[in-house]
């Protein structure tokens, strides 16, 4: 007849519900952006942070490039880093939120 109604914005209690939901989200993610660059020839970059903190991305040219063009466009100077160190500038960022919240994870995905 239904399928069971869940709450659609409740956090995932399960750890191992969280971990698969986690991985086939950010896999679906990556094959939408994917599609819409192969399709539509827009540029794109994700970064999604795993549960353990870990960044992943997916980038089409590179997020290099996509992330020059995007402050280019929004009429800022070029940063002065480059990109790996404005991974560990992002890795930084994510630690001292962490640390700022007591070492609570509560991120909306």
């Amino acid at each position: 007849m239904g399928k069971c109604q869940q709450p659609k914005n409740a956090k995932i209690a399960d750890s191992a519900t969280l971990l698969v939901t986690y991985s086939k989200r950010r896999k679906g993610l990556f094959k939408k952006a994917s599609e819409l660059c192969r399709l539509c020839g827009a540029c794109t970059t994700i970064i999604v942070f795993s549960l353990a903190g870990k960044p992943c991305s997916f980038d089409d040219p590179s997020a290099e490039e996509v992330i020059l063009e995007y402050i280019r466009r929004d009429g800022e100077v070029e940063p002065q880093m480059n990109l790996t160190e404005q991974v560990d500038w992002i890795e930084d960022e994510w630690d001292s939120s962490v640390t700022e919240d007591n070492g609570v994870l509560d991120r909306e995905v």
